[in-house]
């Protein structure tokens, strides 16, 4: 069974006014982060000053639009990361003021190396692209299951803002709390 997820990571913005531009709400109800039902959206502060927003889809409306990320970045960075693992594709996106700095997206129905990467990314891409590639050269070309070009933009996003989803650290998971949608 795959994962299908997103996630948006926020640093210089306190998390009630994250809320307001996003349009949810703390309930202040604990979810830990493998609850099922799997609630739609999560909140929970991470360490080095993040607020992380766990969402239950790849493709989740507060992750797909434009307005909102640009809204939700101004005056502050924004890491965004999709994770679909059924079709083996991730992203990670770098937002400041407004605006899209770079991305990093690897989708593997366009090759099986494939790594697109736009603007400037992070100075940490350099080492865990060259590590992942070594690794994934070590397989035999189209080995079942080997896929380390679908790890990089998660471990670009954890090298950002410290979370990666389904790795234990050893703070442990973060207090997640669930955060209602406005209608």
């Amino acid at each position: 069974m795959g994962v299908s997820l997103s996630f948006l990571a926020i640093k210089g913005a306190a998390p009630a006014d994250i809320h307001r531009a996003l349009g949810v709400t703390d309930t202040g109800v604990a979810s830990p982060e493998d609850a099922y039902p799997i609630p739609s959206v999560r909140g929970a502060a991470l360490p080095e000053g993040w607020y992380l927003v766990l969402l239950d889809d790849v493709l989740h409306p507060l992750i797909k639009s434009r307005a909102i990320l640009k809204r939700l970045s101004r005056g502050c960075e924004v890491i965004a990361c999709q994770i679909e693992e059924h079709d083996m594709y991730s992203g990670c996106f770098g937002l400041r003021d407004g605006e899209l700095a770079w991305s990093v997206v690897h989708n593997s129905n366009e090759d099986r190396d494939h790594l697109n990467v736009t603007g400037e990314p992070p100075a940490a891409l350099a080492e865990i692209e060259t590590r992942l590639r070594k690794e994934q050269a070590r397989h035999q070309p189209g080995a079942a299951g080997v896929d380390y070009i679908f790890e990089i933009p998660l471990e670009l996003a954890a090298a950002c803002c410290g979370y990666r989803h389904a790795v234990s650290t050893p703070e442990g998971e973060p207090a997640f709390t669930i955060l209602a949608e406005s209608g």
